[in-house]
């Protein structure tokens, strides 16, 4: 599971995704979380498709 998230999401709340990474890791489930400032709400840069990437690479390992 992937998070990818920003703080001026104006759509989800930041907190959403904050309590979801928190219930992953304390369920023990494997997950990545990219936190941001300035995306909003689905603004897919390359550098997040850079970071999705890689995470996935690292599942992969």
């Amino acid at each position: 599971i992937l998070i990818i998230h920003s703080d001026d999401d104006g759509s989800v709340p930041i907190q959403q995704a904050i309590d979801m990474e928190a219930a992953l890791e304390a369920s023990g489930i494997t997950h990545g979380f990219l936190h941001y400032g300035d995306r909003g709400h689905m603004r897919i840069t390359d550098e997040v498709i850079i970071e999705s990437l890689a995470f996935i690479d690292r599942l992969n390992r």
